[in-house]
């Protein structure tokens, strides 16, 4: 017998039917919008999309915003929007502001302008297994640094001529850049023809050491050299070139020095005492004096001394042309802290007593003394290290630390009530002013790259060889309980760095040029003759308009 139902039974039933089809189908589509408009074959507009600490869902390349309660801009920290457009900073809003694009909601993450390291010993090309373009960038990038310097040593041949830095582009090239690289020549007797036009390649400043550098390739200048190069490289044409200076100088009169005593071969304190303050201040009196007489920007690398500070800021007072760094692990670790036999902690300067770390901070912070904070990242293969032995009079000098700046600074800044604003400066801000990077990065302002670090500073670490991306995991920040955390890092628009992933998407480093070098445009013209010989062409004019991608002005 067939069922018969009413009208208004028959009624019901199509319209529970027809629920029960289109709620979950409405449902999906609201959570999936992307394939609604791909089934309809148009392209919808973007909604606000608040994806709370979740990834951004959208295209590589598509515009979208983040939103945080303390984003770190110039005028201060607020809770804002930025938006972020073709890599740059598109626009700073209110955070209510309605907008038809995806939003990451970060909420109370802090948002800062991605870090600047100008003091980064890369080692590539020829010493690779000590570290390399591709393990250095990813470390930076997991510390929330978005752009680094590289020094002119230990690679080999070091940046000293043009033929060395078409090398190092060469490696720069076959490299999986993670952040933005830019290069420090070198300035080495016998080669001060060089400095002319590594500027005008683009180097953003010339180093020196004022004693050994370790590296016979690299030897150190004396006083008539220094002179020599100041007055040169402060004639160069375009913005002020500055020059960096390991100050460090010895003398006959240091044999004289108290020897060692009861301390042994894996004491740092026997590392301590073969380096006293004296050879740091006398030689940034030197330095002070031939920048006086010549007119030359110095930079007075990694302030290991109290002392040597207050030298830099009375001749600041006195107008002098000087900036200066001072290194985390000098702001963070006290001598008589480092235990035994571990040479993991050798660097040159050595690190000092806890007064001198204290008198450092003060230097930073209250008189002005020193200007930025920087790694001197210095990694070597373990077996440099002698860390079997501990040995501190064999093992190379250097601390492996580009990853742990952010941390490392912070944990150390407890004390001193250091500011969002202020720490942003000291990693970033004024990096770029005293390297002339400031017209594209340094700080969340519209129409500058959009490098940023989203970071947890309430989150503590104890820091894993595990978690470290150096090429040799070993370091001094090992096993130490640090403040902070990098959740992610954002390199020209892209999300590089994921807290739970890793180093995440494609490659979006480049590498930078000083303005000269923009100017000039000589990498640029090297790598169109190099395209057109490699292509076997003969007549290089046929690519003269081309552009590289890799090259960033």
């Amino acid at each position: 017998m067939a069922w018969e139902f009413s009208p208004i039974i028959k009624y019901t039933i199509t319209v529970v039917a027809f629920g029960l089809i289109m709620i979950p189908s409405a449902l999906y589509f609201r959570m999936n919008p992307s394939k609604l408009t791909n089934l309809m074959g148009i392209r919808a507009p973007m909604h606000p999309v608040d994806e709370g600490q979740c990834r951004v869902q959208k295209e590589v390349g598509e515009p979208y915003a983040i939103r945080s309660r303390r984003v770190v801009t110039p005028a201060g920290l607020r809770h804002a929007l930025i938006v972020i457009d073709n890599g740059k900073i598109g626009d700073i809003l209110r955070a209510d502001t309605e907008i038809q694009l995806p939003v990451q909601d970060v909420g109370n993450l802090v948002v800062m302008a991605g870090l600047i390291d100008p003091h980064v010993h890369v080692n590539e090309p020829g010493r690779t297994e000590w570290e390399g373009f591709e393990s250095a960038t990813a470390a930076a990038a997991a510390g929330g640094t978005t752009t680094l310097l590289d020094m002119p040593l230990n690679c080999v041949p070091p940046t000293v001529s043009l033929s060395a830095m078409e090398q190092k582009i060469s490696a720069i090239r076959d490299a999986k850049l993670s952040c933005d690289v830019g290069l420090i020549g070198g300035a080495v007797p016998g080669f001060l023809d060089q400095i002319t036009p590594l500027a005008k390649a683009g180097v953003f400043a010339f180093k020196s050491f004022m004693i050994d550098s370790q590296s016979v390739d690299f030897p150190h200048v004396n006083s008539a050299y220094l002179v020599q190069a100041m007055s040169l490289i402060s004639k160069l044409e375009g913005a002020p070139y500055v020059y960096i200076l390991h100050a460090e100088k010895n003398s006959e009169e240091d044999e004289a020095l108290p020897e060692a005593g009861e301390h042994s071969d894996q004491d740092h304190a026997k590392h301590l005492q073969s380096r006293p303050e004296v050879w740091e201040t006398r030689a940034i009196d030197e330095a002070i004096r031939a920048s006086d007489q010549t007119g030359c920007h110095i930079h007075i690398a990694h302030v290991g001394s109290s002392k040597a500070a207050e030298i830099i800021h009375n001749a600041k007072i006195d107008g002098a042309y000087v900036t200066a760094e001072v290194c985390t692990h000098h702001l963070l670790f006290q001598s008589k802290k480092i235990p035994r036999g571990n040479t993991l902690f050798k660097c040159a300067p050595p690190i000092r007593s806890e007064d001198n770390r204290l008198g450092l901070w003060k230097a930073l912070l209250k008189d002005g003394s020193l200007d930025i904070i920087s790694s001197d990242h210095s990694p070597s293969p373990p077996e440099l290290k002698h860390t079997k032995e501990g040995d501190f009079t064999k093992a190379w000098g250097g601390i492996a630390g580009l990853q742990y700046r952010l941390q490392g600074t912070w944990t150390a800044s407890q004390p001193f009530e250091l500011d969002f604003m202020r720490l942003s400066e000291l990693l970033s801000g004024r990096v770029a002013d005293i390297f002339g990077l400031s017209e594209s990065k340094g700080r969340i302002v519209k129409g500058l790259d959009a490098d940023l670090v989203i970071w947890d500073p309430e989150e503590e670490q104890v820091i894993q060889e595990s978690q470290c991306l150096h090429r040799h995991k070993a370091s001094a920040y090992t096993g130490q309980k640090l403040m902070g955390r990098v959740k992610k890092t954002i390199v020209h628009g892209e999300i590089v760095y994921d807290d739970d992933e890793g180093i995440v998407g494609a490659s979006p480093g480049k590498l930078l040029l000083s303005p000269l070098g923009r100017e000039t445009g000589f990498l640029k013209r090297q790598s169109e003759m190099r395209s057109v010989h490699e292509a076997g062409h003969t007549n290089c004019s046929e690519n003269s308009g081309g552009s590289d991608p890799l090259f960033h002005g």
